[in-house]
């Protein structure tokens, strides 16, 4: 039914952003041969070259994205994601903290946090 759809529109995605990828990855080898070719200056292949970084990271992003979406709405794969789960937590702390944010994003609904007084509480109810 729909989640299969669901499914089938995230490997569709997938494949789109992978399709991508390859293209910039291929785009950034041509241009490092221009530059070797002495076809464009230094300064344009910099230029040029932090640009198709830049995409290049937002396409990896997006396809990890894509790719725990995926994993959370394969119900065959509820063990497999529960487990990369707890291994991105056991690196949490390494990772910069916007990936923080987002993985923690990924497992906690809402935080509410209750304070009487001196006594504070905090309640952090986990995503099902």
């Amino acid at each position: 039914g729909t989640s299969n759809d669901k499914l089938e529109s995230f490997d569709k995605e997938l494949k789109g952003i992978e399709k991508q990828l390859k293209v910039k990855e291929k785009e950034k080898d041509k241009l490092l041969d221009l530059l070797l070719k002495e076809r464009i200056t230094e300064l344009r292949f910099s230029d040029k070259d932090e640009e198709l970084d830049t995409e290049i990271k937002q396409l990896k992003q997006r396809r990890e994205d894509t790719l725990e979406v995926i994993a959370s709405n394969n119900v065959s794969n509820d063990i497999e994601y529960i487990e990369s789960i707890l291994d991105n937590l056991r690196t949490l702390e390494l990772q910069p903290v916007d990936q923080q944010n987002r993985k923690l994003k990924s497992i906690i609904d809402k935080i509410v946090y209750l304070r009487e007084g001196n006594n504070i509480q905090i309640d952090i109810q986990f995503k099902e």
